[in-house]
């Protein structure tokens, strides 16, 4: 009786996943205390970006404004959110996919100052055959050579081309992260004032080819100066900071990675960025010993 109420569960699952996949109309959703929306597909899910607003206000508290690019933007969901807290900065928005980049144009049209560009990055300017995976909300570049052939940028050449002077970089492009990365050199080389916030996804299938080592990644950013490492999980919470000296410990984590399917977000700043970290690290303290004292009340009330 339990496997045939799993397997009619199963096949209504599957169903209504045809039916919303088929149908699946724009809707826009306010976001709270805002006149702002989110124009998105009814089956789109919506993500915890938290953390990533909490620095952009860092930012903006260290150095006066926000300059922000958007790698893997979707359809513009943190760029809005980011806006909606700061109410200033310029945003680039990138991606590369036919399906988001309508309403990311949408989106973006409520946020002063922004743009966007449907492009692929990579680490060096080519063109190669790829396919495109497309989910719910998001999309995997596969290589194959019987793909469609497609045109690659570097993020140095998009900042050249549009004469964009970041200093917070949001890559979140499921398994090319590091890729795109490697293809930021000149910027990394010559622009100590910069902030990065990328996916470590070494469970994606992409990863894997790209990077026989998924920790080298941490050793090309320490080339550039970038020396510490602060992991948040796929919920936006904190989980821990390292040093490049505890690269045996990021290879741990990576091994858990790959055999739970567990993903981290890592934010990185250069050694001389000092004033950021300080106001970076003050604020999560007291940010994550708030949601404790909350999390306490909430305990206390039960």
């Amino acid at each position: 009786m339990k496997t045939l109420k799993r397997i009619v569960s199963l096949f209504r699952s599957i169903i209504i996943e045809k039916i919303i996949k088929y149908l699946d109309p724009v809707i826009r959703r306010r976001i709270p205390n805002s006149n702002l929306y989110i124009y998105s597909k009814l089956s789109h899910v919506r993500s915890n970006e938290n953390e990533m607003i909490r620095i952009a206000n860092y930012l903006v508290k260290c150095e006066g404004d926000l300059k922000m690019i958007d790698v893997g933007a979707n359809i513009g969901v943190v760029t809005l959110l980011t806006y909606n807290s700061i109410k200033k900065g310029e945003y680039f928005c990138i991606d590369g996919n036919d399906d988001f980049f309508p309403l990311l144009q949408k989106n973006l049209m409520q946020v002063p100052g922004s743009t966007c560009e449907k492009i692929y990055l990579s680490d060096k300017i080519e063109k190669r055959p790829i396919e495109i995976k497309v989910y719910v909300n998001t999309a995997n570049i596969l290589e194959s050579s019987e793909g469609k052939m497609t045109d690659f940028m570097t993020l140095d050449e998009v900042c050249l081309k549009n004469k964009i002077d970041p200093n917070f970089i949001k890559i979140d492009t499921d398994g090319y992260d590091s890729k795109i990365i490697r293809g930021l050199t000149r910027l990394l080389s010559t622009k100590e004032a910069i902030v990065i916030y990328f996916e470590y996804a070494p469970m994606h299938q992409v990863f894997n080819k790209i990077e026989k080592d998924p920790v080298d990644i941490f050793r090309f950013l320490n080339q550039y100066g970038f020396d510490d490492f602060y992991f948040y999980d796929d919920k936006g919470s904190f989980f821990g900071h390292f040093k490049i000296s505890d690269i045996e410990l990021i290879d741990q984590l990576t091994k858990y990675c790959l055999s739970s399917c567990t993903l981290y977000n890592v934010l990185v700043f250069h050694r001389n960025n000092k004033k950021f970290k300080e106001i970076y690290e003050a604020g999560e303290k007291i940010y994550i010993e708030e949601t404790i004292d909350k999390w306490g009340e909430w305990w206390k009330k039960r």
